[in-house]
């Protein structure tokens, strides 16, 4: 379909716009010859003046192709392989992926924050989402409060750079819901944080649907009986109710027969009048009296209610605690009745004993997921707070002014809310299952120590603009779905010192290789804890010994001050508040075994990059895959292996 509107934007300047019509040839192992495709086609002269910039238009939405995240990686590997008709072009690409790919180059989640994700952050000056169709399967997982921060930040951007979108391509924000629906013998569940309505919520709704349709058609075969019966369960109930007011009401005060008698009989004008004067003979009583209206109300309210029961054929035994104890024909077990006399008139006992167990399994799933999401926001936060705590302590130490006994004081706290979040995450974990190590760490990425999101280490929360809608009937065939992603990347020269290649071989082709090893271990092993990742960087170096060499590593571990704490010394007070001496590092105890590796920024593992690469392990492309637990093919070792 693009091809139609390529051509006719070829039309309006055919000298700088040409389309041709390649068709592209996808091998399993070479995937496509990147190099040789735009080898055919970029000129190898261009007329002064022209900038050198390519856009690359693909769809790989195609079932033959593999892997396309991949694909659109290996193009950014050839582009900093620098080779070819193309090696001082700018390439920019606007490809068309299935969402699944998509969210692999630009996720939404930490959990798929892996290799070409973190290729693309490291590569693009600007990579975002153009358009997509609906995608809501992978809005869900990273939880209503993030999706709702991200999209109000995007909006007060589009609001500030005057970006409107068409209003046939805005897309409906996902449903929501904050209170499980009551069901049998259960209370509603309300939920401390919303969430947005997924599968689990839709079946628990389908069930809901199919077990209330069998109430409802008892009910309309039974409907006088049962309101019959409610009604009388209902004006039972305000008795209990009243009864149990009446109850407290003389628990709290004892009136002496003489007072109670005279209100009781105060219709009457003789007996009023009697009241009068045991009131007048007792006017210490009297402030007692007033107080005890509401008391004399509730009984008269008693014995009018009695009247009502008495037409129902209920005989009321006593107003005291045997009143209160009948629980017999209360409104609850009338409803009780209700569903269990409904299930009984279904077609097979079968039937409706299966249609009532996935009811309830569907509802206790549904309130399982919410209380787990609960827990997991919670501790969330609590690990935000844990990261601002390190932060101002950090500062409290180097600042020379602060007192020895504030930063204890600091340092202790932190300690006590590590120790709480430690076992609160071991009984969540019961509870919340895997879920609940995603979730902690979406928070921690997006919200980091500030609690803002405008520092977030995801691309997709710095998108200009929300993705277009593409609409169901706009793709082939039905019912597929595809993501359009534009990348932009940095200059050359600036990608060439991100990925330390101007100084790490004598091959640059080599340095290139090594390189993107690097980063894609880093990918490959996103889910590991930094201590693993470190140990194979660096093995036999402590933390603090990698922290100095990584300085952007020390605001991403866990940490706290070692004990005994010491005040600051001379050296460091002598330095800048801002640039802790070497030795400032030495005086925390790191846990990166707390932290994954998928939660580092970019730059901080660039860093590390840079770093290792100036390591004994990194002098060739083969120890650098071998020492990091990779297997270097002959495809990955590439010609250059055999060059003399």
């Amino acid at each position: 379909m693009y091809h139609k509107y390529l051509n006719e934007f070829s039309q309006k300047d055919k000298e700088k716009i040409q389309v041709h019509k390649e068709k592209v040839h996808y091998g399993s192992l070479h995937g496509i010859g990147w190099l040789e495709l735009l080898d055919t086609y970029v000129p190898a002269e261009v007329p002064p003046g022209m900038p050198k910039d390519l856009l690359v238009i693909a769809n790989l939405t195609d079932r033959a192709f593999k892997n396309a995240s991949r694909i659109w990686a290996a193009l950014v590997g050839h582009s900093l392989l620098n080779r070819g008709r193309f090696s001082d072009w700018n390439v920019r690409t606007l490809m068309i992926f299935p969402q699944e790919e998509a969210e692999s180059i630009l996720p939404r989640s930490i959990r798929n924050r892996r290799k070409v994700a973190i290729l693309n952050e490291a590569y693009s000056r600007q990579s975002f989402i153009v358009a997509e169709t609906d995608n809501t399967e992978n809005v869900i997982p990273r939880g209503y409060e993030l999706v709702e921060k991200s999209a109000a930040l995007v909006a007060q951007r589009m609001a500030e750079n005057q970006i409107i979108l068409p209003q046939l391509r805005i897309r409906d924000t996902p449903e929501s819901y904050a209170e499980v629906p009551a069901g049998p013998r259960t209370e509603p569940y309300a939920a401390k944080y919303p969430l947005f309505v997924g599968e689990p919520f839709k079946e628990f709704l389908e069930k809901k649907d199919l077990y209330e349709g069998i109430i409802n058609g008892y009910y309309k075969k039974h409907g006088g009986t049962i309101e019959a019966e409610l009604a009388y369960a209902r004006a039972r109930a305000r008795v209990v109710h009243i009864a149990k007011e009446l109850a407290k009401q003389q628990i709290e005060l004892t009136l002496t027969n003489t007072i109670v008698q005279a209100k009781l009989n105060a219709a009457d004008f003789e007996e009023a009048k009697l009241y009068k004067e045991i009131v007048k003979k007792n006017p210490k009583m009297k402030k007692l009296v007033d107080r005890r209206r509401n008391f004399f109300k509730l009984r008269a309210q008693v014995l009018h209610l009695a009247g009502d029961l008495a037409k129902l054929e209920l005989q009321v035994y006593s107003y005291e605690e045997k009143f209160l104890k009948s629980k017999v024909h209360s409104l609850k077990v009338a409803e009780e009745r209700l569903y269990r006399e409904a299930l009984k008139q279904y077609s097979t006992d079968k039937q409706a004993s299966k249609i009532s167990r996935d009811y309830s399994r569907a509802r206790a799933s549904v309130v399982h997921l919410a209380k787990a999401a609960d827990a997991a926001v919670d501790l969330a936060k609590q690990q935000i707070e844990i990261a601002s705590l390190e932060e101002k302590l950090a500062k409290a130490k180097l600042d020379p002014t602060t007192e020895l006994v504030e930063i204890e004081r600091q340092n202790s706290i932190l300690v006590n809310l590590r120790k709480e979040f430690t076992e609160q995450s071991s009984e969540a974990l019961i509870h919340a299952s895997r879920k609940l190590p995603n979730l902690v760490n979406d928070y921690r990425v997006a919200l980091g120590a500030s609690g803002d999101i405008k520092d977030s280490r995801l691309l997709w929360d710095h998108r200009p603009f929300e993705p277009l809608y593409i609409h169901p009937k706009e793709v082939m065939p039905k019912g597929s779905g595809c993501t359009i992603v534009y990348s932009e990347p940095e200059p050359k020269e600036r990608l060439f010192e991100k990925f330390a290649i101007d100084n790490t071989h004598d091959r640059h082709d080599e340095a290139v290789e090594m390189a993107l090893s690097v980063v894609g271990t880093f990918g490959i092993r996103a889910r590991e804890t930094v201590a693993d990742m470190l140990d194979k960087l660096f093995p036999g170096q402590s933390t603090a010994e990698v922290v100095k060499l990584v300085p952007e590593l020390f605001d991403c571990i866990p940490k706290q001050l070692r004990l005994p704490i010491t005040k600051a010394t001379s050296d460091s007070t002598a330095t800048s508040p801002t640039t802790p001496p070497p030795s400032f590092y030495d005086e925390f105890e790191y846990m990166p075994d707390q932290i994954t590796l998928q939660c580092l920024p970019v730059s901080a593992l660039l860093s590390l990059l840079k770093a290792y690469l100036n390591t004994p392990n990194a002098r060739s492309f083969l120890q650098v895959n071998r020492s990091l637990g990779g297997s270097a093919t002959l495809f990955a070792l590439r010609s250059w292996v055999f060059e003399a």
